[in-house]
Order: structure tokens, then sequence, then C-alpha cells
């Protein structure tokens, strides 16, 4: 059985193949509208396959922000301080210096700047909302986990081969600098 495909009608597909040898055959579809056809099914597909991913991760932070030390923005997403830092916090204007590990809800290892051996620096405003919300109530020194809701995140399309659409992500940050955008 192919994925993503339920029930196959052998009936059309063979009048299908049988018409397409025929001489002079005039087909049922266009190609425009085998293609349209194509895309809304690989879309339905995408659609069930992420509103799966999805709940799953609803079901995790309803249940999440009940652990003790949760804290839960106005926006849903959720973060945990393993230690609290005492320097500046960025803007969103600002690039950041970090440490983290990303993975998915069953444990899956996305990201780790950790296993690479240094921390990363990104422009804050560039980054994922879950991040963008966060971080500004972060003071350099800190080590928050985050649980970032998929419309935070990556949303439907997810992010690469590792990421599927819909998903939640849990990240372990640590914000090492803030370098200040020069005004």
């Amino acid at each position: 059985k192919a994925q993503g495909i339920e029930k196959l009608n052998y009936i059309s597909l063979n009048k299908g193949i049988a018409d397409a040898l025929k001489e002079n055959a005039k087909p049922i579809m266009t190609q425009e509208q085998c293609n349209m056809t194509i895309q809304q099914k690989l879309q339905e597909y995408a659609a069930k396959k992420n509103f799966a991913v999805k709940e799953e991760g609803r079901k995790f932070m309803e249940e999440n922000k009940t652990q003790p030390g949760v804290v839960v923005l106005p926006s849903g997403i959720q973060y945990k301080i393993i230690t609290q830092g005492s320097g500046i916090k960025p803007t969103l204007e600002d690039t950041i210096k970090v440490h983290y590990k990303g993975t998915l809800l069953d444990g899956f290892e996305f990201d780790n700047s950790y296993s690479r051996g240094e921390p990363i620096e990104f422009p804050l405003g560039n980054l994922i909302e879950g991040w963008k919300q966060t971080m500004v109530l972060m003071p350099v020194g800190s080590k928050w986990q985050l649980f970032i809701p998929s419309d935070y995140a990556y949303g439907e399309r997810g992010a690469g081969a590792n990421i599927p659409g819909g998903a939640t992500l849990i990240f372990e940050l640590e914000l090492l600098d803030v370098k200040p955008v020069k005004k």
C-alpha cells in the first residue's frame, strides 16, 4: 500500500490506461486538472498528518502547563527556568549568542549546538516567534527550557526533513551574550 493512498479505484485506473493507449483518445481530464487533483490529494494527506502531530502537541502543552515551575505566556508558549541569569535582556533588534538543543516531543534531537562544540549567534528578530517571545524575557546567563507550539515554531510546513508540519518543539536554551544593535 503506497503512503497516502487509502483506496485505489482499479476500474478507473484500468480505464485510464486503456484510454491512454487508444489512438486519438480524448482524456477525461486535462494535464492541468490532473496536476490540480494530485496537488489537492497531497494537501489533504499533509493536513491529516499535521492534524495528528498538532493534536499530540496540544495534549502535551495542556499537561505540561501543570508541571511545577512552568510559566505560560498569553500566546500559550511555555518555559521553565533552569538557571536564572542576571545580565541584560535582549531586544528583537539585538544579536544573541546561545547554546541550545532542540527536540521533538518524542525526544528526537533535530539540532544541538553543544554537540557541535560552539555556540551560535543569531539576530533575534530573524528567529521563530517562540524564541522571540521568550528571549526578550531572558537575562544573559540564563538557561531555560522552552515549549513552543507549532504556530509559534515552523507551523504547518515544518522545517527540513526532521521537523514535521504541526510539530511542538522543546528547546533547552542558554543565553550567553547579547550584542545590542548600534544606534
